[in-house]
């Protein structure tokens, strides 16, 4: 999360971005709202419509791509993981929409998300 950086008054999620050279190329920060279900998106590297973004951690660089593909449009999902248990995933594809919540035990986690993450809902 990036405090320095809010979208839409709250933290933004910060990701490391980079783009294949058949897109344009390049790699630089992300930043997400961390509103689920809100597009809002921040960064200086020019993603192209339909551009597949390779997702890393900004820190450490860990690769961030899901097993899943997306239900839509077919290219990686990005798993972010909740510190309580469960992800959230969104597509690669610049301009697709698709994205879902997981859980790992769902009774016990979801009560644990809506007590962290209620605020975050739209």
């Amino acid at each position: 999360m990036d405090e320095e950086h809010p979208i839409r008054e709250i933290l933004s999620i910060q990701l490391y971005g980079r783009l294949e050279a058949s897109s344009g190329g390049g790699e630089g920060t992300i930043r997400l709202s961390a509103y689920y279900g809100d597009y809002q998106v921040e960064t200086s590297l020019a993603i192209p419509g339909g551009a597949v973004v390779h997702f890393s951690c900004p820190f450490c660089k860990k690769d961030l791509t899901s097993v899943r593909l997306c239900e839509e449009c077919r290219s990686p999902m990005v798993a972010l993981e909740f510190p309580r248990g469960g992800k959230v995933q969104f597509c690669s594809k610049r301009g697709c929409k698709q994205h879902l919540i997981e859980f790992h035990d769902p009774e016990a986690d979801l009560k644990e998300f809506y007590r962290e993450y209620s605020p975050y809902l739209e």
